[in-house]
């Protein structure tokens, strides 16, 4: 059966209509992160509850903007609530003024009513925009995984070693080339192997970040 996610994203702050995430968005203790963080979140805690889930967003584009396209490019269905839908649902609603959550379940309630609403689309070049810039992201934060697992086996077979690299930037060709003449000397086994594969990869992964920010710029 297909969850009907009722949302309402002021400010950037979604809240899923008649459910609630573990933490909700109003908890003081919470710190709200980035709203592509955030939205990540949104998208992974529907993903644990529902498998079958159909998102329902007021159509304000200047406010839900963002988050329609976080939902689009990672392949949610999406459909847009025309304002005046929303205005109905809040005034059937017997709860008494206006908040994130009242709006969201407005959403969702406008959602039954109209269940023949077109669903909305990221246009192409939109689109492919967002998945390049996701690539690139993904590139980034595995070349920080692959530097840390290198300085952890570096550190393990040549403390001395491991100690004289620099403390960022891992990935600079003098280091690398550095790296790759050390362990031409050592003989081989499964852990050297693993360091050779890990250089290679540090040097790969920026030469493909650069790639794609280079073709994000021309865009």
């Amino acid at each position: 059966m297909t969850v009907t996610l009722g949302v309402d994203p002021p400010q950037g702050q979604p809240h899923g209509g008649g459910h609630r995430p573990s933490r909700p968005a109003a908890d003081p203790d919470h710190q709200p992160g980035h709203p592509d963080q955030r939205h990540q979140e949104l998208i992974g805690w529907a993903r644990q509850h529902w498998p079958e889930r159909t998102w329902w967003v007021e159509d304000c584009r200047h406010v839900a903007g963002r988050l329609l396209a976080d939902l689009l490019a990672a392949g949610e269905q999406v459909v847009l609530v025309p304002p005046r839908l929303m205005a109905k649902a809040r005034q059937a609603s017997r709860i008494p003024g206006k908040s994130d959550p009242i709006d969201a379940l407005a959403v969702a309630r406008a959602a039954l009513q109209e269940p023949n609403l077109p669903q909305a689309r990221l246009d192409g070049p939109a689109r492919e925009l967002k998945l390049l810039v996701g690539h690139r992201e993904d590139l980034v934060a595995e070349r920080t995984r692959v530097e840390n697992r290198l300085r952890w086996h570096l550190h393990d077979l040549d403390p001395e070693r491991a100690a004289m690299l620099p403390t960022r930037h891992l990935e600079q060709r003098r280091v690398l080339d550095e790296l790759e003449a050390w362990l031409a000397d050592l003989p081989d086994s499964v852990q050297v192997g693993i360091v050779r594969e890990l250089v290679g990869r540090c040097r790969e992964l920026p030469l493909r970040a650069n790639q794609l920010q280079a073709e994000l710029a021309r865009r």
